[in-house]
């Protein structure tokens, strides 16, 4: 990968120690890459949690641009890394998912407004703030995708780490390494209670992302012979 055109050398990294061995670089696109390595002793479920994610971009349509905008916060927060103890994009993506599972089945546990605020971007990026910064006890209680979703307590609390049950593993927790977990709640909370950062982050996180969408679109458009 060092010699390849398309690949900022001084960017690579290699992961040997991590649950499952990861190589991470940047391209010259600034595209952030990880390539997650089968070992012997792990089951890789890398094509089956892709499948899994999709299945989900599909139900819930807040999905996608939900992850862009909280990863770029954490990345601008220097969270964004499982292996420094932050909070990966896969248990991310499971916290959103999870979110929006809770949220539309039960919209009086979180601060919700009418059906037509359920599609509001905005009140939606508010609400998960305020649960994970504000009322998630991520000390004792544990958080599942499966059948619906569901927050539960977990029988052997994780101090200061997120406890996500594996969706391929039921004897898996996800999670287990992000020992800043105290770190990240601070920061969701932080920045709901800043004003002046919130409002100019989201415009310009909003912006970025219906850029990319249009893009991806013509794009796409381009490959299939449609206009656009």
């Amino acid at each position: 990968l060092e010699h390849e055109d398309w690949v900022i050398a001084s960017t690579l990294l290699c992961i040997s120690t991590a649950a499952m061995p990861v190589i991470k670089f940047m391209t010259i696109g600034q595209i952030y890459v990880d390539i997650t390595l089968q070992d012997p002793a792990n089951f890789h479920s890398g094509l089956k949690a892709r499948k899994f994610i999709n299945e989900f971009s599909q139900k819930f349509s807040e999905l996608r641009p939900l992850a862009l905008v909280l990863k770029t916060l954490l990345y601008q927060l220097g969270l964004n890394n499982l292996w420094t103890g932050g909070l990966n994009s896969y248990c991310l993506i499971l916290m959103i998912i999870s979110f929006l599972q809770v949220y539309r089945n039960n919209p009086d546990d979180v601060q919700a407004g009418a059906d037509s605020q359920k599609k509001n971007l905005g009140i939606l990026l508010l609400n998960f703030l305020e649960l994970f910064g504000r009322y998630f006890d991520f000390n004792t209680t544990a958080i599942s995708v499966l059948g619906g979703g569901r927050h539960f307590p977990y029988p052997h609390p994780i101090p200061s780490q997120l406890i996500i049950m594996d969706p391929f593993n039921h004897n898996n927790v996800l999670g287990q390494n992000s020992f800043n977990m105290w770190q990240v709640q601070k920061a969701f909370h932080d920045f709901l209670e800043d004003e002046d950062s919130i409002l100019p982050f989201l415009q310009d996180a909003w912006m970025s992302y219906y850029y990319y969408s249009a893009k991806n679109k013509v794009h796409n458009g381009n490959q299939s012979g449609e206009s656009v």
